[in-house]
């Protein structure tokens, strides 16, 4: 027999966690958009959001975990925008556009790429574990060797970081065409 009063406060201790999380996510987010990353101390975040040290440390390990939390968070939100589209409106330009997108409006949080390799590294695997997700899930019916999967990923995890670099200077549409246009050349010379 299940304990009630667990059960009763196991969904409240949740949801508080989540919070926590949220405002240190948020606070961390917007402390990006005044200062670099390094500038940025954890006793500054706390503050921010209206958290002690002690709660910032339950959740975090460190502002790297928060960034890392960060990407999760968002590819969670992104797939969730994606589930709306009915599956046979799914293409290729639209997941990229709609990831652009998100990325744009929350660039702030990716500062910390232009200051850390180790961060761009993890990064760069995190994209593109999350772009193989995205293909299996969304793409389905792409009939494509794996070896072309890969090689697309990896094209659109480097132009994704150029277009970071160049602080985000093309819209979402603009860079969107720029690597579909890049795909299709590709697949002309594939002869596809």
């Amino acid at each position: 027999m299940p304990n009630l009063a667990r059960t009763k406060t196991r969904k409240p201790r949740q949801a508080q966690i989540d919070c926590s999380r949220q405002w240190i996510l948020e606070a961390y987010s917007k402390l990006l958009t005044t200062k670099p990353d390094d500038k940025i101390t954890i006793s500054a975040i706390c503050a921010a959001a209206g958290v002690g040290r002690q709660t910032y440390y339950r959740h975090f390990k460190n502002k790297k975990s928060v960034f890392r939390y960060q990407m999760d968070h968002g590819y969670d939100i992104y797939c969730e925008q994606l589930r709306k589209y009915p599956r046979e409106s799914l293409t290729i330009d639209v997941l990229l556009v709609e990831a652009f997108h998100y990325w744009k409006d929350h660039q702030a949080a990716l500062n910390p790429l232009a200051q850390s390799d180790e961060l761009k590294f993890w990064f760069i695997e995190k994209f593109t574990r999350i772009w193989r997700k995205i293909a299996r899930e969304f793409l389905p019916a792409i009939d494509a060797h794996q070896y072309d999967i890969e090689f697309q990923i990896s094209g659109i995890t480097g132009v994704f970081l150029h277009w970071l670099e160049r602080d985000m200077k093309e819209s979402p549409e603009e860079i969107t065409n720029i690597i579909m246009a890049l795909l299709d050349n590709h697949a002309v010379r594939r002869g596809t």
